[in-house]
């Protein structure tokens, strides 16, 4: 199959009839590499971290919304507080639009909650269990065989634990860690809504990590858009 080259009219991940071209990247290596791991390491055990970390009786983050109450780091808002989120959006906004002019795509490889858990969770799964990029290439063109199906069941069976490990961990922000252990002890019927936040993020991360992937960068989100006046002027969000 011939594959073209990126340009500004069409996703190259999409082929002429309408297959999908799946993307499988060389595990590469140096400094800029390294330290870009490290970063992933470091906001990851921030995001697992920060709910068990107390604070003046409190989470070091916890969005009471139940109570409307917000911790953060000590301080404690109330809704009528919140117009204070707009300057702290905006603040960050601006600071996000400033370091991609000064310093080139940042935000989008190192530090995108995205990029951090598909490349340094996902794919690092995906090439302890399928090997590097020709070792998946081959995989995949390789017909079905048992040693295949057997690799594909394990690989998504990891996906979707961490997809539910990271919805859990999400939704701790909201309940605290003690009232979501509380809740996993008992039947889902006694807590629908928290149920059906934690099964829908799990489905979403599962599809997003495991199958949609790049995609979501090139095709849905804004950001790329907004920092790119070429993918502007062609209308296109990503390419």
């Amino acid at each position: 199959m011939s594959r073209s080259l990126p340009n500004l009219i069409s996703v190259t991940t999409i082929a002429p009839d309408g297959s999908r071209r799946t993307v499988q990247p060389a595990d590469v290596r140096g400094r800029y590499t390294f330290w870009r791991r490290v970063t992933a390491v470091v906001l990851l055990a921030v995001y697992i971290l920060l709910p068990w970390i107390p604070i003046n009786g409190s989470p070091a983050v916890f969005l009471d919304v139940a109570h409307r109450r917000f911790h953060i780091l000590g301080f404690v808002l109330a809704a009528e507080d919140l117009w204070l989120g707009f300057f702290l959006v905006t603040g960050v906004a601006f600071s996000l639009f400033y370091v991609s002019a000064l310093m080139g795509r940042v935000w989008c490889g190192w530090t995108c909650p995205y990029t951090v858990f598909l490349e340094h969770i996902y794919r690092r799964v995906e090439r302890w269990i399928d090997g590097d990029g020709p070792a998946r290439r081959k995989l995949e063109e390789a017909p079905w065989t048992v040693g295949k199906a057997v690799r594909r069941v394990f690989k998504h069976g990891i996906y979707l634990l961490l997809s539910a490990f990271i919805a859990h961990v999400f939704l701790s922000y909201f309940v605290s860690l003690r009232q979501l252990y509380a809740m996993m002890q008992g039947p889902p019927s006694q807590h629908w809504l928290a149920f059906g936040v934690v099964a829908f993020l799990t489905a979403s991360l599962y599809f997003a990590f495991s199958w949609f992937r790049e995609q979501f960068c090139i095709i849905l989100c804004l950001w790329p858009a907004s920092v790119c006046p070429h993918r502007r002027s062609h209308g296109q969000r990503g390419v």
